[in-house]
C-alpha cells in the first residue's frame, strides 16, 4: 500500500500535481512509520525534491535532513548519495556554496 502512495506522489510530481503530490507522499509516511522505518528515507527524499522544485527550500531542506539522517542511520548508501546531492542545490539556492560544494562532492563520491 505505502508504495501506492509513494507511485501517486511521483505522478503527481511529474504531471505538476504538487499538492496532490505531497499529500500521496505524506499518506506514505503514515504507513512507512508504522511498519517500515528505514523506506521512510524515500518519502523524505521524495518529498524534499517536491519542495525543491516548488522553491520551498526551508520545507525542502527539513526533509532532505530528515532523509539523510535515516540513511546515514540505516547505511543506506543510495539515499545517502541521493540526498547529499539534493542538500547541496538547496544549499546552493540559499547561498551556502562551500557547504554544496562539500555535500555534493561527497554525494558524488558514493553514487
Amino acid at each position: 500500500m505505502e508504495a501506492s502512495y509513494l507511485n501517486l506522489g511521483v505522478l503527481g510530481d511529474k504531471t505538476g500535481d504538487t499538492d496532490k503530490a505531497r499529500k500521496n507522499f505524506e499518506e506514505s509516511q503514515g504507513f512507512n512509520q508504522e511498519n517500515h522505518i528505514t523506506s521512510l528515507v524515500a518519502v523524505y527524499t521524495n518529498l524534499g525534491n517536491l519542495f525543491l522544485n516548488r522553491q520551498d527550500l526551508a520545507k525542502a531542506e527539513e526533509n532532505l535532513d530528515k532523509a539523510y539522517l535515516i540513511a546515514r542511520e540505516t547505511n543506506n548508501q543510495e539515499y545517502l548519495a541521493i540526498t547529499q546531492l539534493s542538500l547541496g542545490s538547496v544549499y546552493f539556492r540559499t547561498g551556502r556554496k562551500p557547504e554544496a560544494y562539500r555535500v555534493i562532492e561527497s554525494g558524488l563520491g558514493l553514487s
